[in-house]
């Protein structure tokens, strides 16, 4: 089989429920990330991850999150009382 060319089901892309955007503009990156705990809320149950934060808000906290289940997005916004410094 030609990896370019996967004949197999593709995967399905998943996003937390509890993703949730900041309204616009999005800030910038931070200068530096910080380590945080976050909850990723999914369809089949909840999920705490140590992560680091990339960019905030009063709001809103950017995450990174490497799960398959995202479908190649590595980052994703949660609002803020879903993530905790460590």
């Amino acid at each position: 089989m030609d990896p370019r060319h996967p004949t197999g089901p593709k995967p399905r892309v998943v996003a937390p429920l509890n993703e949730d955007w900041p309204p616009l503009p999005v800030p910038p990156a931070a200068p530096h990330p910080i380590d945080v705990v976050a909850r990723l809320d999914w369809p089949g149950g909840e999920q705490h991850i140590t992560t680091r934060a990339l960019a905030w808000t009063r709001t809103h906290v950017m995450v990174v999150v490497g799960d398959p289940r995202l479908g190649g997005r590595w980052a994703l916004w949660l609002r803020a009382q879903d993530v905790r410094r460590r």
